[in-house]
């Protein structure tokens, strides 16, 4: 790799996965880390596995999906983008993953005693829940009225701080989201060997090109989805026939596109470090004091983490 080349870390979208899925031993080690736990052997990996439930309802994409032999699920997730409006939505998008892991993987006469437990688990560079700060959120379905009562769906949403104020996980899981976050450059077996794996394909002129055209039809989808935001809220507003409802619709619609296209992009590519020009493509319609107001945020929010 040429040293004024890009190096893409393990916490890059593609990286992440690719890394995971080639090396199940790798995804059952970072597993065991997380869940402090020994899992059974790994049966099945995918990368950015796409279920959909039907074609009527919101599909969804895992980075990496896994089954072990004792039939227990689990999604790992890398979240870098630093938006709160990305940040706000993850529970629901967790609960979302659950629902639809669970109806497109349980075989029909499924028996309930025979569902398999499932994990979901986010690593987030930034901290899902501020301000409270913990290197790990473990959530499970309670009763709201007694918290002993035992609520067993076998169903679990994780998500890992890698900013985290208090350290509440063990000495190696912290390593492991010191790495993640690049404030280390692997200090144990298995961060030296995730990095290994990173190296390699750092130095892989195919797997470079690779990633660059995804990165660029991500740079168009993003621009799709604000222009699909807008013509949403348009289409509302001149459907209320009032111009209050036009103005409410297409502010509707620029800040839906402005959430899911703009803002995630923008710090997604802040986060992996692109240049300017590629930056500036993708915030077509801002000025460059818009763009480094946005980048005084981004910077501001590292400095607290």
């Amino acid at each position: 790799m040429s040293v004024n080349q890009k190096f893409y870390p393990f916490r890059h979208d593609r990286m992440f996965c690719d890394v995971l899925a080639h090396d199940p031993s790798l995804a059952k080690g970072m597993l065991e880390l997380l869940l402090d736990v020994k899992i059974g052997q790994i049966t099945c990996v995918n990368a950015q596995k796409v279920l959909n439930y039907s074609t009527e309802t919101k599909s969804v994409r895992f980075d990496v999906h896994l089954l072990d032999d004792k039939g227990i699920r689990y999604v790992l997730e890398m979240e870098t983008s630093g938006s709160r409006v990305t940040l706000r939505w993850l529970p629901k998008r967790s609960r979302l993953y659950g629902g639809i892991l669970d109806a497109e993987t349980v075989p029909r006469g499924t028996k309930y005693d025979d569902i398999g437990e499932a994990y979901i688990i986010f690593i987030c560079l930034h901290d899902p829940f501020p301000p409270f700060g913990l290197a790990r959120y473990t959530c499970r379905t309670t009763c709201m009225e007694n918290s002993a009562v035992p609520v067993e769906d076998g169903m679990t949403h994780l998500y890992f701080n890698c900013s985290a104020i208090t350290k509440n996980v063990s000495d190696s899981v912290q390593e492991l989201l010191d790495y993640i976050a690049g404030r280390t450059d692997g200090e144990t077996e298995l961060t030296r060997r995730i990095q290994r794996e990173v190296t390699k394909r750092n130095d892989d002129p195919d797997w470079r090109e690779w990633v660059m055209t995804f990165e660029e039809k991500l740079m168009v989808n993003g621009e799709e989805k604000r222009a699909e935001g807008i013509a949403i809220g348009e289409a509302k507003g001149k459907a209320e026939g009032k111009a209050e409802g036009k103005a409410e619709g297409k502010a509707e619609g620029k800040a839906e596109g402005k959430a899911e296209g703009k803002e995630e992009i923008i710090w997604a590519m802040f986060d992996e470090g692109l240049n300017n020009e590629i930056i500036e493509k993708c915030a077509r319609g801002y000025t460059k004091e818009q763009i480094a107001e946005m980048k005084r945020l981004w910077v501001a929010s590292k400095k607290g983490s």
